[in-house]
């Protein structure tokens, strides 16, 4: 019998999309400590490891700004935004930010413009793993396969939820 004959194929089955759009994403963005896929509830989540206490205040500030930076984004596309649920947690000195965002209404763009407005506001203190200096050509090629993989992912079926985290230079990925 030949191989992939009768048995299934003779090769394991590539990453689906949904742990490659993880993966890219971590691997793109060093600035995110996690990414959490969740297809009950469609929505997408980032976790940003921020190393200092931030105040509720702070908190609001940045909140208003981000929704600011998102509707001028969604208007300017003509998007029609999903839902947007941010979450802070302070334990001693770091704060975990957690962001979600529905995958239908999702952008490549969005999630870059996050990044770019978590990034000028915590500077420093955001946790980030140290990236390879990057030619700009190859991350627009980078946020191009991210945004396919996103519109890829829409409206899949997988009931798999996914999380990926980076760890001393590592993405692990978890399957639940």
């Amino acid at each position: 019998m030949l191989a992939g004959e009768g048995f299934g194929p003779s090769v394991p089955d590539k990453p689906s999309n949904s742990v490659n759009l993880l993966i890219s994403m971590l691997m793109r963005y060093p600035e995110l400590a996690s990414v959490n896929l969740d297809p009950a509830s469609q929505a997408l989540s980032f976790v940003f490891l921020v190393r200092e206490g931030v105040s509720r205040d702070r908190l609001r500030s940045y909140r208003r700004r981000l929704q600011a930076a998102l509707r001028t984004l969604w208007s300017l596309s003509g998007w029609c935004p999903g839902s947007l649920r941010l979450r802070a947690a302070t334990l001693g000195g770091l704060t975990t930010l957690e962001m979600a965002r529905d995958l239908d209404s999702l952008s490549q763009q969005e999630v870059s413009l996050i990044v770019e407005l978590t990034r000028e506001e915590f500077g420093d203190a955001l946790a980030r793993e140290e990236a390879d200096a990057s030619a700009e050509d190859e991350l627009a090629a980078q946020e191009e396969a991210i945004g396919e993989m996103l519109e890829n992912i829409k409206g899949s079926h997988s009931d798999r939820k996914v999380t990926a985290v980076r760890e001393d230079g590592r993405v692990l990925v978890f399957n639940q």
